[in-house]
């Protein structure tokens, strides 16, 4: 005579066994992926809105010392190496500013080589003691994270397309801080210039 084996017990523990071996429960679902991962991809794509605004400010610098460079050459107060200097230092603002719009492109658009420009000017900027160092540092931790390596994935940029309706809703908090960063730069700008013309 066989032995029936006893029913399942439907309130049992569940075995966790195979969220140890890596199981993800939310495999296959699009909108459950994109919702896990919406608030670290917004944070991502934001680096990109900040870079978007260096360069904005990094093209206003270039372009004051561009205006100092013409002046100065009209008026016959700069010399030939005085030129050439402020020549160089227009240039290299110009550049700096076309570095961090690429790079801004990149990362608002989930592109791996975007995660890299990233990582790499995040890098640069742990010199810029101290503030550029922790706000560098919080970028490095976005972009090198798990969460950051996953969200520059083929695979996660596939499940964004498929779920263009949910957006990341940014909280009054963060809009009123990056208020408070906008004011600074611009009050930064408008004394280096004011500096500048005295």
């Amino acid at each position: 005579m066989n032995q029936q084996p006893p029913p399942e017990n439907p309130y049992a523990p569940t075995n966790t066994s195979t969220w140890e071996a890596g199981f993800d429960p939310l495999a296959g679902d699009d909108e459950a992926i994109r919702r896990k991962y919406l608030s670290h991809e917004a944070s991502v794509k934001s680096i990109g809105s900040l870079y978007i605004l260096g360069s904005i400010f990094t093209v206003l610098g270039g372009g004051a010392v561009g205006i100092g460079l013409v002046a100065g050459l009209a008026s016959g107060d700069l010399g030939a190496f005085e030129g050439l200097l402020l020549a160089f230092a227009s240039a290299l603002y110009f550049t700096v500013s076309a570095v961090h719009l690429f790079a801004a492109w990149g990362l608002r658009k989930l592109a791996p080589w975007g995660r890299i420009m990233g990582i790499v000017l995040s890098s640069i900027g742990l010199l810029a003691i101290p503030v550029g160092t922790l706000i560098s540092a919080y970028f490095l931790f976005l972009l090198l994270s798990r969460k950051g390596r996953y969200v520059f994935t083929e695979e996660y940029r596939s499940i964004v397309a498929a779920t263009p309706h949910l957006k990341y809703r940014t909280s009054i908090v963060v809009w009123v801080f990056l208020g408070l960063l906008l004011l600074a730069l611009v009050l930064l700008v408008v004394g280096a210039l004011a500096g500048v013309s005295v």
